[in-house]
């Protein structure tokens, strides 16, 4: 049987710089069925996670062979596949390769480019790697890489600048879109120079998409401007609202009105219906995505549990006892689940979503949980969070953080509620010198305004007659919090806004 020498290149993000790393397998080379004998990877700062290493693989059949990964004496499998790919895992992580013409093997999927190191990216490049859908993969990019001027030299030696995805999206509304996570001033004037086309209306435009950012610059508004994007092009009531909602955006607002003649924009907006319905589905669901986030980020976890697989799970303590989770069975069922089980039975108590309902049943009941479908059911979805949210809300006992404000009023809250809501607080308790204060003065602030704000943070629910009175305050507090763009809250004042639209032309004004 003749063998030729192929070279791998492994994304194994679960490894740590240093540690040794095999590979081992059923060929002449590594050994036989006992895998008593492994080739080691090797890599160096500058190419980890990716790891590398040459193989001897039969020239006419490489199928039925099989490889593994070995670390701390424990074995995840390498699967060959038919042809020319190789299928693999690393810890949970599934991944293909494919072995190009010069006997290399490098990364095939669409799905491995997340995260990828600038070396990962330079051996896709270097094999010319990519999909179809090339403008898609892009966010990417955007997302893991944060040296400019190489992804400028990437984008101008391997993708057509002026070509549009799948989606309908050019580059620069993939590198404005929200999933992007840092927005990139260089990449944006870049773009814009190759010619890319500002108003297309395939998708958001690049001004509204730029406008509904969380923190806009002013200065490639105005660039966007005198190329000659027009902001009225598409969904000009939204884009108004939005802006008006956030007092750091009013600059924008203006810039906008004064480009645009008033009674321009004011042909333009639509009736009071708008799309009432369509936002409110959008936002309501708020307090269970801030709840999921909070169990994905693992910030300020204080219990840690362990599936089937070995698969550490950390989690709050406080969450688990207002979903009434007893702690000693919850951690036995996670000893006998697996992963993708364990995954779902910590979505459904963070967030009250129902994935695999047989399974949530089967789990809750043996927590002790509910004992029948019409419990369960009172349980589940975003009822069920915030029956349960709001029980922890009149808890006195579990909180551990004062809100003061007016003449020393105090509300008593739990600063990880606090953390799940408001991105504020969650910057103030992950730095070092406030994570011990048990008190924040905000004395500035009305004791009307800061205690429904704080009923809002476990239920959703705002009383709207407060707004009329307390409009710009409401405003100004939703700003100052950071409560995101999308949340329910800043839903209440945009709806407050369709009803008065007499509300724009009194801060065009100031």
């Amino acid at each position: 049987m003749q063998f030729q020498k192929f070279t791998f290149y492994f994304y194994y993000p679960h490894s740590h710089f240093g540690e040794i790393v095999y590979i081992y397998g059923d060929t002449p080379e590594l050994g036989d069925s006992d895998y008593t004998k492994g080739i080691p990877l090797t890599t160096t700062p500058e190419k980890f996670p990716i790891w590398e290493t040459t193989i001897y693989l039969p020239i006419n059949d490489i199928v039925g062979y099989q490889y593994f990964l070995k670390k701390d004496n424990n074995f995840s499998p390498l699967r060959l596949g038919s042809g020319p790919y190789i299928y693999y895992s690393s810890y949970y992580l599934y991944h293909s390769t494919k072995i190009s013409k010069d006997k290399k093997a490098v990364f095939d999927e669409f799905g491995f480019y997340h995260n990828l190191t600038k070396y990962g990216w330079k051996v896709l490049i270097e094999h010319n790697q990519f999909p179809p859908d090339q403008i898609e993969f892009l966010k990417h990019v955007f997302s893991s890489i944060s040296d400019t001027e190489f992804i400028q030299e990437m984008i101008e030696s391997k993708i057509d600048i002026k070509s549009y995805s799948n989606s309908g999206y050019s580059a620069l509304h993939i590198m404005l879109l929200p999933y992007t996570t840092a927005f990139k001033e260089n990449i944006f004037y870049f773009l814009i120079e190759k010619g890319i086309d500002i108003n297309s209306l395939s998708g958001e435009t690049p001004i509204y998409l730029l406008c509904t950012l969380d923190n806009p610059n002013i200065d490639c508004v105005q660039y966007l401007i005198e190329k000659g994007a027009d902001p009225t092009i598409y969904r000009i009531d939204y884009l108004l609202e939005n802006l008006l909602i956030f007092p750091s955006k009013e600059p924008i607002f203006k810039l906008i009105l004064n480009h645009c003649s008033y009674s321009t924009i004011e042909k333009k907006l639509p009736n009071l219906k708008n799309t009432l319905t369509e936002k409110y589905i959008r936002c309501n669901f708020q307090l269970t995505k801030d709840m999921r986030k909070l169990y994905q980020r693992e910030e300020f976890t204080d219990l840690i549990y362990y599936d089937q697989e070995q698969k550490a799970h950390k989690v709050h303590r406080l969450i688990f006892q207002a979903r009434n989770i007893n702690l000693e069975k919850i951690q036995k069922i996670f000893s006998k689940i697996s992963t993708e089980e364990s995954t779902e039975l910590l979505d459904w108590i963070y967030t009250g979503n129902v994935g695999n309902r047989d399974l949530i049943f089967r789990l809750g009941k043996k927590l002790g949980v509910f004992e029948n479908e019409k419990e369960f059911f009172l349980k589940s979805y975003k009822g069920g969070i915030v029956k349960d949210l709001s029980k922890l809300f009149l808890d006195r006992k579990s909180k551990d953080f004062a809100i003061v404000c007016g003449e020393n009023e105090v509300y008593w809250t739990h600063r990880l509620i606090l953390c799940a809501r408001s991105k504020l607080f969650r910057g103030m308790f992950l730095s070092v010198q406030d994570d011990s204060k048990q008190v924040k003065d905000y004395s500035g602030k009305s004791p009307i305004i800061i205690s429904s704000l704080i009923k809002y943070f476990y239920t959703d629910y705002f009383d709207q007659n407060l707004i009329k009175k307390h409009f710009f305050e409401l405003r100004d507090c939703s700003d100052y919090f950071l409560l995101g763009q999308n949340s329910m809250f800043n839903y209440y004042l945009q709806d407050f806004l369709r009803q008065n639209q007499k509300f724009i032309s009194m801060i065009k004004s100031n």
